[in-house]
Order: structure tokens, then C-alpha cells, then sequence
């Protein structure tokens, strides 16, 4: 009796240590593939954000600010279109990145590389955004219309963490790229990218002295850089105006919007709007369906130099607005579909920083 508990006990033993070593062999192996997949999702994380350093997509917009010895103009940059050239490689118009007419065909690879295909069908390399602090390369530019100082300058990786403070926002994880343009007196010297933005800074030299670019204002599909403290609104009394156009035809009988534009503080602290005058004033601008601008009205009253402050802290801005449908020369804008827009002229350094609001309207005449 004792022989037979005794070969019941090891065989319970013997089971326990074998459902241990599986359990355990599982357990690691659960881990290990878990470990693998974290280490491949921070894989596809750093490719993402090496990506992210110079986005592309159709729609993508940056306005930057100038300042330079006597002042200086904007400039802007725009992704236009995106063009296939094989199932899984395809490259975005990109516009205005070295210059006003600059347009060029660029696209951003997993491994943190910007290149730019030439007419020739050969890819040019100008960033390399996965490179260790200090590493150099030669900026290649396509041979089209190349800028003759960017085109062959040496880049280095300056930082890969800095902190970027523009009027667009506040960046952080920023790369710094530091240029040796092959003009003595001209080209870029500096530049900063963050992450999902893009390039946020630049610094250039020439004749004249120093040039310094910072981002105002960004487009970035759902993303509006900076963001806002303030929200804004436009009331319409109608969302259809109709011209009566009857004989005989009536100019007082041309279809007017009456309308309010509102701005609120959308944060628990302040908020305030500058005006260059004494006066809250509107723009008003109508655009056609294919975005043609029909009509605008500015400003027609004088209003003494003094800059009046409003605090949205203890109220909305409230301005009403009356705007009738006919171009300059008092003819009724033909019937069809339109947008609205209403920009308040508040003093900011660009004026993509003016609170604003859109709507459509109809127009549908009686005849």
C-alpha cells in the first residue's frame, strides 16, 4: 500500500514539474514575443518621427516671417500634389522651399532621408535626419534650376533635442542642421525641424547681413499652427440671399448679409487683441466656387492712430456687419455658390494670425 501512494506521489510531483516548466517555457515565450513587439512598435515609432521631421502631405502649408537689414517680405511653402511613379514609391510637388519659383519633387524616407528626384529620374539627397550629432554629408539638389549656394553645401547634424520658440509655438526634440553653403557671402547657415512640423527656423547670410526665417503659421491637415486661445464664429441671417431682379431692376433690391463675427477666449486665462487703431474693423472677401475672389470690402471710415486693447477675459468681441452682394461696379453677383469670409484686422506680425471664420452661402435670384 505504502509502494503504490509512494509511486502516486512521484507521478504527482513529476506532473507538477513538468505543468511548471511549460507554464514557465510559455511564459517566457509570451514574453520574448512581447518584448519583439514592443521593440518593432518603437522601431516603426523612431521611423515615424524620423519621417515626421519634413511632413508631406497634399495640402500641407508653412508661413514664415522675415527679418533682415531694412526688412523684409514672407515667404511660404506648399505641398501640391503627389505623383507615383511605382506602386510604392511616390514623391509630392513641394513649392517655394528655396525661393519663391522654386518648385521640386521630393519625398521622405523611413530611414529619416529627404531626396528630391531629378529630371533624370535620379534621387538627390538633401537631408538625413536619422544621422548621430556630427555627421556630414554634401546637400545634392537636383541639377533643375538649382540654387547655386544650397546645391553641394556641407550639412551637419548641430542637435537632436533642442527646445525652438517661434511664433507658431514652442518646439521641443528639435534638429538642428548646421550649413556650410559654398557662397562665401550668401546662403543658409542654420537651420531647426520638429517633429510633425518640420522646419521651424532659418538662418541665412547674405550681402546685405543676416536673415532670420521663423514659422507664423502652419497647415497641417487637421493641425492649425499656433494654436489658438480664442475661438471665433460667424452668425449669418441666411445661409441663400436673392437678388430681385424683376423688371425694371431695383439697385436697393441687390440681396445684402447681414451678419456677426464673434470671438471668445477658449482658455481659463487671458486673452487680448491688439488693433492698430481706435477702431474694431472687418475684411470682408467673397470667393466663387473655384475660389476666384469676386468682392472684397475693407475698411471705408478713418479712425484715429491709437491702439486700442480688448480683453476677451470678461467678454466676447461682437461685430456686427452688413455686406451687400454686388461687385464695384454695383452689379449683382450671379447666382451660385460662394464663401463668405470675415477677418477681423487685429495688429499681429502676419496676417494668417488674424482671428477669421468661413461660411458658404447661395445666392438664388428672382427673375
Amino acid at each position: 500500500m505504502r509502494i503504490r501512494n509512494a509511486s502516486l506521489v512521484r507521478l504527482f510531483y513529476f506532473g507538477l514539474l513538468t505543468t511548471s516548466f511549460v507554464f514557465i517555457f510559455s511564459s517566457g515565450s509570451q514574453l520574448l514575443a512581447e518584448s519583439q513587439r514592443s521593440e518593432r512598435a518603437s522601431e516603426r515609432a523612431e521611423f515615424v518621427m524620423l519621417r515626421s521631421y519634413f511632413p508631406l502631405q497634399t495640402g500641407y502649408r508653412w508661413v514664415y516671417s522675415v527679418e533682415r537689414a531694412g526688412g523684409g517680405l514672407g515667404w511660404e511653402v506648399k505641398v501640391e500634389a503627389e505623383e507615383s511613379v511605382s506602386f510604392l514609391r511616390s514623391y509630392h510637388r513641394l513649392s517655394g522651399y528655396f525661393g519663391p519659383n522654386d518648385s521640386r519633387r521630393v519625398r521622405a524616407t523611413l530611414l529619416g532621408n529627404v531626396v528630391e528626384r531629378g529630371k533624370d529620374g535620379k534621387e538627390y539627397l538633401w537631408y538625413q535626419f536619422n544621422a548621430p550629432v556630427g555627421k556630414s554629408w554634401e546637400m545634392d539638389i537636383a541639377p533643375d534650376n538649382a540654387p547655386a549656394c544650397e546645391d553641394g553645401a556641407t550639412l551637419t547634424i548641430g542637435a537632436r533635442d533642442e527646445v525652438v520658440s517661434v511664433p507658431a509655438g514652442e518646439f521641443r526634440h528639435v534638429i538642428r542642421v548646421d550649413h556650410i553653403p559654398r557662397c562665401v557671402d550668401a546662403g543658409i547657415t542654420r537651420e531647426w525641424f520638429a517633429p510633425g512640423v518640420g522646419l521651424v527656423r532659418r538662418e541665412s547670410t547674405s550681402i546685405a547681413g543676416a536673415v532670420v526665417s521663423e514659422l507664423v503659421y502652419a497647415e497641417l491637415g487637421d493641425i492649425i499652427l499656433p494654436k489658438s486661445v480664442y475661438s471665433t464664429s460667424l452668425l449669418l441671417s441666411s445661409p441663400t440671399y436673392g437678388h430681385n431682379l424683376m423688371p425694371p431692376i431695383d439697385p436697393s433690391k441687390v440681396a445684402r448679409v447681414q451678419g456677426t463675427f464673434v470671438v471668445r477666449n477658449q482658455t481659463e486665462g487671458p486673452a487680448e487683441l491688439l488693433f492698430p487703431s481706435a477702431c474694431v474693423t472687418l475684411q470682408l472677401e467673397v470667393r466663387d466656387a473655384e475660389g476666384k475672389l469676386v468682392l472684397q470690402k475693407l475698411p471705408e471710415i478713418v479712425c484715429p492712430a491709437i491702439v486700442l486693447k480688448v480683453d476677451l477675459a470678461k467678454q466676447p468681441l461682437v461685430v456686427p456687419f452688413s455686406l451687400v452682394l454686388a461687385d464695384k461696379d454695383g452689379k449683382p453677383l450671379p447666382d451660385g455658390s460662394y464663401s463668405l469670409t470675415v477677418v477681423l484686422l487685429t495688429s499681429v506680425p502676419h496676417e494668417t494670425l488674424r482671428p477669421a471664420a468661413r461660411a458658404p452661402i447661395q445666392i438664388s435670384s428672382a427673375h
